[in-house]
């Protein structure tokens, strides 16, 4: 049965080589083309999305998957491992990029004629899953790059000018952060002789030990390189550019999944440390959360752009949840885990609704937005209340839970730093609201063009924003696997 942990990478990477033969030139009408790659896309998430319900029985009861591929000791194979806390984030991700490329079939024809939208997009579902479930650190670095290439491209292909600024500084500054990455694997492996994870733990907890200096090299190595990937301030330049110009489900996909595999890949790798270090390192971890939770806020506040804003509100977003982290007592990370999942589904839900918004206005400017859809504008203000804490959804109750840790730990300054935050946030977003809805300035707006949103698109929106409100009425759904994750999280 644990066997079945490989599929989840195979499957993917199967999928992304399929869908790569459709650009080659072939002899077929276009209309075929686009039907069999809707078909290769849907199989695959379908396939990956039946593994999660085949797994989710025993994830839930505690058990643990472990396979190592070829047979090998697991000292010297590639080992992959699947418990609680990776499941928990590998269903958001399937679940997110099922949407998203739902989303993509009416949005993104014409890149997805070029033969590599949908190809790439997959290769980057390989790169999540691969670091979730990878329990080799130099494997985790590996499926690191799958995914950060796969984000390169998948952000140029808008082919405008901005688009490729924006892929070369993600390349430039992701370039650094994975050679950083690289040099702690390294250090790691030359003091404990294995990068298996359940090998390394020993001797990364005698180097902590015997050579703390050491150890706080590599523990550092570890935060900046993932920091960058997570765009912790002041690493996080690349996100603003990189999240607003990508196509919008892309950029969901980004915000809402990825940002929160490096996060994943931290708590992996501090847990390999040991409790006393981490209670020692901990404190940095939770005020260079709040650092960027207060910059993230303001910087989204003067943005006019709405993708741009959008991008600034995940880094205080990402700082919410890392604060959480920081903080390190059980209550507060159990509600840093649910964040996770609470944020990939409403800033997803925010990015893909800004795609039909902007088509709708003919125009990214707050202050050019329109109304169009009803629907749209309704889920995006379920979406907007969500992440800035308001009763009774989803988002409220996560960040609840980490601001009763943060008094409980007596952060009481972290908690009032997030409280200040979300009154900010109001700021940025009721002013998108009140585009929406104040009839005098749509009754003035001329919109620049028609736009006619396909049904399809208002599936994933209209999904995300009823699941924000079950997990907010409900939360011990959400509350229940982030406390097993957290569990787990520890091993």
């Amino acid at each position: 049965m644990s066997s079945i942990i490989a599929l989840f990478v195979v499957t993917p990477l199967i999928t992304a080589f399929l869908l790569s033969l459709t650009a080659i030139p072939h002899k077929v009408t276009h209309t075929t083309l686009m039907r069999s790659r809707t078909a290769l896309s849907v199989s695959g998430l379908g396939i990956m999305s039946v593994l999660l319900v085949v797994c989710a029985p025993d994830m839930m009861a505690g058990k643990v998957y472990e396979y190592t591929l070829g047979g090998w000791s697991p000292f010297l194979g590639i080992s992959l491992r699947m418990d609680a806390l990776s499941f928990l984030v590998a269903v958001v991700a399937v679940f997110v990029s099922f949407l998203g490329m739902i989303y993509s079939f009416s949005y993104m024809e014409h890149i997805r004629g070029m033969g590599k939208y949908d190809a790439f997009y997959f290769l980057m579902i390989t790169g999540m899953m691969g670091v979730l479930l990878t329990r080799d650190i130099f494997n985790m670095y590996v499926f690191f790059e799958v995914l950060s290439i796969s984000v390169y491209i998948l952000i140029v292909t808008g082919e405008k000018k901005e688009n490729y600024k924006a892929s070369i500084k993600y390349l430039i500054l992701g370039s650094l952060s994975s050679a950083l990455f690289l040099l702690a694997v390294g250090i790691v492996y030359r003091v404990t002789g294995s990068l298996n994870m359940d090998y390394a733990k020993e001797g990364i907890l005698e180097m902590v030990q015997q050579n703390p200096s050491l150890a706080y090299i590599v523990f550092s190595l570890i935060v900046v390189s993932l920091g960058v990937k997570a765009g912790i301030v002041p690493l996080h330049f690349w996100l603003p550019d990189a999240h607003s110009m990508a196509p919008s489900p892309v950029s969901a996909l980004l915000s809402g999944v990825v940002l929160k595999i490096s996060i994943y890949a931290m708590v992996r790798l501090f847990s390999l440390f040991g409790q006393p270090f981490y209670t020692q390192a901990s404190p940095v971890l939770a005020y260079t959360g709040v650092i960027t939770v207060v910059v993230g806020t303001l910087l989204a506040l003067v943005q006019k752009d709405i993708k741009r804003m959008l991008a600034y509100s995940s880094i205080c977003q990402i700082g919410i949840i890392l604060t959480g982290i920081g903080i390190g007592t059980d209550l507060a990370l159990k509600g840093a885990l649910f964040h996770v999942t609470n944020h990939a589904l409403m800033k997803s839900g925010l990015f893909l609704c800004a795609g039909v918004i902007i088509h709708q206005s003919g125009s990214r400017k707050i202050s050019e937005l329109s109304l169009g859809t009803p629907g749209i504008a309704g889920a995006f203000t379920v979406f907007a209340l969500g992440i800035v804490g308001i009763p009774p959804l989803n988002g409220f109750v996560s960040k609840v839970y980490i601001l009763y840790g943060a008094v409980q730990a007596e952060y009481s300054v972290l908690a009032f730093a997030i409280l200040a935050a979300s009154v900010v946030s109001c700021g940025y977003y009721f002013r998108i609201i009140q585009a929406f809805f104040d009839p005098k300035k749509r009754r003035g707006r001329r919109r620049k063009k028609q736009f006619y949103v396909p049904k399809l698109v208002s599936i994933p929106v209209y999904m995300l924003a009823v699941l924000c409100v079950i997990l907010g009425l409900f939360p011990l759904i959400g509350l229940g696997a982030a406390e097993l994750a957290v569990t787990m999280g520890g091993d």
